[in-house]
């Protein structure tokens, strides 16, 4: 009786261990390998006016703990922070962005004073390498939209994105600040993915292909395409990210990486998505994914 017993037991076991490889095979199909890994503690709290530069390896980055005061650069490979680049008293660092080559970097400059008499707004080109400052451009409105030219030649400025408001003028100017005239929008890349959008009553992500649009993950807070639109991802406002495979809309990677904002970037070079909680009450990171 023991015998049969003990035969029965092992025999389910070689059932279950089966079972389980089964089910781990079709996960393993499903879902690819991607793992996360923090690179960086940056021992400060609220990131904010976050950009990357692959080529460079230069990641730029605020802190509302400091008052977003400055844009501080960190590399990525050696994890270390390399320069800062500070906007006046009065103003806020809202926005950064690198030119294609990393030699040059745009801050948007938010005005905390707002004297109606003297109300400016400021777009501040400063030199990567030497952090001194090539220009200051003043503006009467709010500027939030920026954008390098696809050779890196000159940068457009708008208080938005263009395609939604094509009455606000938009100002274009060389790699020295200088303004310039007759730039075609064709020289700059789409201002915003004509196939990832969210919803317009709702913070929905939406993934049109085919002609049919897909639902991919409500509540999304920043999102990008990658890899030649060949992956999506997207964080939402639970401080989760996600990422998808495009041919099939796969969910390949979710995880939790803190609270509400988290930031999500791309490096092209070693073909990775990044991920900076940005949240005030906690220190913020550098996630691999």
């Amino acid at each position: 009786m023991k015998a049969c017993v003990t035969q029965y037991l092992l025999l389910m076991a070689l059932v279950t261990a089966a079972s389980a490889q089964q089910v781990g095979s079709v996960l393993q199909t499903n879902l690819s390998s991607l793992n996360q890994a923090r690179l960086i503690d940056f021992k400060m709290k609220g990131a904010s006016a976050l950009s990357f530069c692959s080529p460079s390896r230069d990641l730029f980055v605020a802190f509302a703990q400091e008052g977003s005061r400055s844009v501080h650069c960190w590399n990525v490979d050696t994890g270390k922070k390399v320069a800062s680049y500070s906007v006046p008293r009065g103003y806020r660092c809202d926005d950064s962005l690198p030119s294609p080559d990393g030699k040059l970097l745009l801050i948007v400059g938010y005005d905390l004073i707002h004297d109606a008499l003297h109300q400016a707004f400021k777009v501040i080109l400063f030199d990567v390498q030497t952090t001194k400052v090539i220009k200051e451009l003043d503006y009467p409105d709010n500027t939030t939209f920026v954008q390098f030219s696809r050779d890196g030649n000159c940068f457009r400025v708008c208080q938005g994105f263009p395609s939604r408001s094509p009455d606000w003028p938009v100002y274009v100017y060389d790699r020295k600040g200088n303004i310039l005239a007759g730039v075609v929008s064709t020289a700059f890349a789409p201002a915003e993915s004509s196939f990832l959008k969210q919803g317009d009553k709702d913070p929905s992500l939406y993934y049109t292909k085919d002609g049919t649009q897909h639902k991919l993950v409500e509540e999304a807070f920043d999102y990008l395409s990658a890899d030649g639109d060949a992956f999506l991802a997207s964080s939402t406002l639970n401080g989760e990210v996600v990422v998808w495979r495009a041919s099939d809309l796969k969910q390949i990677f979710r995880a939790k990486f803190g609270k509400h904002p988290i930031w999500v970037r791309f490096d092209n070079k070693l073909n990775r998505f990044f991920a900076i909680n940005g949240n005030k009450d906690e220190n913020a990171s550098l996630w691999a994914i």
